[in-house]
């Protein structure tokens, strides 16, 4: 809040999740097996619903709270998805550590990439369209206890 004294080609929004949605994210996201417990942080999968959440944005950037930026954004923001739904960098662990590389790719298929979920830049209308939100509660639901 105290950046917008300095800059002013930003906004900030603040979006209280309801309750209802509160409750859909426990219930659809937390896992039975309570040695699990980072998935317990509804910020997790609250990023999933920001389409949906403002639905009056065509396009949308992500970047987590913990993250510093030392270049304008506006970059990142304006990169071409080129038809693509999301842009997010491939997550480095998974992809050198053969435990987790394992893990992951019983459940995608190779020729795709799991990603870091810290920083996505999405095309927010082909998310709702295709029901991406959805979708993802559909499959965390079949795979969050086993993984």
């Amino acid at each position: 809040e105290e950046l917008k004294h300095e800059f002013t080609n930003f906004e900030i929004n603040w979006i209280d999740l309801s309750p209802s949605l509160k409750e859909f994210i426990c219930n659809t996201y937390l896992p039975k097996n309570t040695k699990q417990v980072y998935t317990a942080n509804l910020a997790n999968y609250s990023r999933f619903f920001i389409p949906n959440l403002v639905p009056d944005i065509d396009k949308g950037l992500y970047i987590d709270t913990d993250l510093l930026c030392y270049g304008d954004i506006a970059e990142l923001y304006n990169q071409d998805l080129d038809g693509n739904i999301i842009g997010a960098v491939a997550d480095s662990f998974v992809m050198t550590d053969k435990s987790a590389f394992e893990k992951v790719y019983k459940y995608i298929s190779k020729q795709h990439l799991y990603f870091n979920a810290g920083v996505m830049l999405i095309d927010c209308k082909k998310w709702r369209e295709n029901k991406i939100s959805e979708k993802i509660a559909k499959c965390d639901s079949e795979i969050r206890d086993i993984m």
